[in-house]
């Protein structure tokens, strides 16, 4: 059974491990010296500053299937100055192989979405490394491209898109008929 839940401080272990893992499969075209400094112990420290900070309008949640963590998702108010003003962002999404393609991808995104809508953010932006096959799922949902450009990590730039969803009820209206299709099936 899929569950998504706020993350608490005992899931920073799982959630640096699945964050280590996506980001050398998915994005494993970035230059190895990117992904040898993204690994475990590097992505427990991030996760442990969030938590640390505690900031009221972010939201961490982890995906659960029969109780095991399989994904977790991340959202908060975008400060990108490429973005359109006063859109929330989904800032991270990373589910484990096994799990995509079926209902977990919508659950976060649903998820993240209405945390934004409740904050007041009527779009939604999400961002996306060009060679990520994944991405091309963003725009079957309702997400639009709006910005091509290079992100820098680490002092080398990493072509990316930038995506946006204006009509946010749709898109969540759209999502909750895929997981209740998928549910039943």
């Amino acid at each position: 059974m899929i569950n998504i839940r706020e993350a608490i401080t005992g899931d920073i272990n799982k959630i640096a491990e699945i964050h280590e893992f996506c980001w050398q499969e998915v994005y494993s075209f970035m230059p190895e010296s990117i992904l040898k400094n993204r690994d475990a112990d590097f992505r427990k420290k991030q996760w442990l500053y969030w938590f640390e900070k505690t900031p009221l309008d972010e939201k961490l949640y982890v995906v659960t299937v029969d109780q095991t963590i399989v994904g977790f998702c991340c959202c908060k108010p975008c400060e990108d100055p490429d973005a359109p003003d006063g859109a929330g962002e989904m800032h991270a999404a990373y589910v484990m192989p096994e799990y995509r393609g079926g209902i977990v991808g919508p659950v976060m995104i649903v998820n993240m979405g209405e945390f934004l809508l409740q904050r007041g953010y009527r779009s939604f932006v999400l961002w996306a490394f060009r060679q990520n096959r994944v991405r091309m799922w963003y725009g079957q949902i309702g997400f639009k491209s709006f910005v091509q450009r290079n992100r820098s990590i680490a002092g080398q730039g990493i072509p990316e898109i930038g995506y946006v969803c204006h009509d946010t009820n749709t898109l969540i209206s759209k999502l909750r008929k895929q997981i209740a299709v998928r549910q039943r099936s």
